[in-house]
């Protein structure tokens, strides 16, 4: 399969147009009310006309514009209060993952890599290593972020539509409102926890898959490592972890 134009298109229609789509549609719901617009929606004569070429396209275009901006306010808004959260997840995924591959290198005898001396690179650079040396692994993790984006506009674009149809319940009460408030209060949560979920999934494929093709010496601008290099690295740090054992006191017993 060609996956050349597949992040493209994935960005775009999962990441902004479906869940602008899926933000449009409960926003009618939300001010018609969910019944009415189930009627509206399958009654023949309002379908000759909404679902016809024209209106198709303008409310893709519309959606795409819909699922663009209210990703950039989560961004900017919600995003930025979880940025901690989300780097104390990025650090724990990756050193996880070299745990992890350095276990394997050394069940499988083979030399280690010569990385814990100095951090990793971050995980958006070797995304930008992969497409260049791994592009069907990068496509397919261009999937997962766009998976992600979508959960951030569905997820802030229900809480948003969540306070309009609280704000219609307070001037005409009805139970209809109070279901479909349970409704968009249950999707927000689960889009905000399924983008955190994402969120770990993209790193781990990201770090693993780099981990791997380090290893392997098929990294961007990576010469591959000799016996005498790893062997030396691993001589260096061994010898590094020497000398912090000497230098930490020790207790001296006396005897009773």
């Amino acid at each position: 399969m060609n996956w050349s134009s597949i992040p493209q298109l994935f960005s775009n229609i999962i990441g902004q147009i479906l869940p602008g789509c899926v933000l449009l549609v409960l926003l009618c719901a939300t001010v018609l009310g969910p019944t009415e617009t189930l009627r509206a929606v399958t009654d023949p004569d309002i379908q000759s006309t909404v679902f016809s070429f024209g209106p198709v396209v303008v409310f893709l275009v519309v959606s795409q514009a819909v699922g663009m901006l209210i990703g950039q306010i989560w961004t900017s808004t919600i995003g930025r209060l979880l940025k901690n959260r989300e780097t104390n997840i990025k650090k724990r995924v990756m050193k996880e993952r070299f745990d992890e591959h350095d276990s394997i290198i050394k069940a499988l005898c083979n030399p280690t890599l010569a990385l814990p001396d100095f951090p990793l690179p971050e995980p958006f650079i070797m995304h930008d290593h992969l497409h260049l040396v791994a592009p069907e692994v990068a496509a397919r993790l261009q999937k997962v972020r766009a998976e992600r984006r979508n959960c951030h506009a569905l997820g802030f674009g229900a809480t948003l539509i969540l306070f309009l149809n609280l704000y219609l319940f307070i001037h005409k009460p009805s139970v209809e409102r109070i279901a479909w408030e349970v409704v968009l209060f249950l999707t927000a949560v689960a889009c905000f926890l399924r983008s955190f979920r994402l969120f770990e999934m993209l790193n781990n494929g990201i770090v693993s898959t780099w981990l791997c093709l380090a290893s392997a010496g098929k990294l961007p601008f990576q010469r591959s490592a000799t016996p005498g290099d790893t062997n030396a690295a691993d001589a260096k740090r061994q010898e590094g972890a020497e000398k912090q054992s000497h230098s930490m006191p020790h207790r001296i017993s006396t005897p009773p």
